[in-house]
This record gives structure tokens, C-alpha cells and sequence, in this order.
């Protein structure tokens, strides 16, 4: 068994709320091309999914999403829930009207 750190990308380590529709939850770590996050909700592995990790300055003023499409690649049973990862195909970054006109004069 092959058991080389297979990374593509450098890793961080922060809880960032993750968003995806009714599902909520929070990451373990992130980078370019993953996630790892931790929900109360069952995924499948090769699921294809599309979620929001929320970046706040200040809660719900300066609200900046990075919206995010992957795949589900691991799926792992936890004593609170359940630990996702998945591999990034897209993301975007989108802020808050407030924060648009905010920063509009940076």
C-alpha cells in the first residue's frame, strides 16, 4: 500500500463555515485543489457537489464566499458526524453588496 502524501497543493489549516444548501458545516483544512470538511450529513464517495466557504470580516457586513464545485473522493464515519474530502474541479469568489460598495473605494 502506497502511503505518499498524494497532495497537490499545500494544505491550511482554519474552521471556515461551509455552505451548501440546507447542509451545513466546517473545515478542517483546504488548499487549491481540496477540501476537508466536517458535517452531520452523509456524502458519498464520487458524489459531485457545489458549496460555499464563507470568509467574514465581520459576521454577515463583509461576507466574501468562495463557491466551490468538486468531487467527493473520501468519506470518513466520525463520532460527531462525518469527515468529507473533496477534490476542487471549480471555484469562485464572490462578495457581499455591502462589501462590494465597501471596498469600491479602496
Amino acid at each position: 500500500m502506497d502511503t505518499r502524501d498524494q497532495r497537490q497543493a499545500p494544505r491550511f489549516t482554519s474552521e471556515l463555515p461551509v455552505r451548501m444548501g440546507r447542509v451545513t458545516g466546517v473545515t478542517r483544512d483546504y488548499s487549491s485543489s481540496g477540501v476537508y470538511f466536517r458535517t452531520a450529513e452523509p456524502f458519498s464517495t464520487g458524489e459531485k457537489v457545489e458549496f460555499s466557504l464563507i470568509l467574514e470580516h465581520e459576521p454577515t457586513v463583509h461576507e466574501v464566499q468562495i463557491n466551490c464545485t468538486g468531487e467527493i473522493v473520501r468519506v470518513e464515519s466520525q463520532a460527531a458526524g462525518y469527515g468529507v474530502a473533496v477534490n476542487l474541479e471549480t471555484y469562485t469568489i464572490s462578495c457581499s453588496e455591502v462589501c462590494k460598495r465597501r471596498t469600491q473605494y479602496v
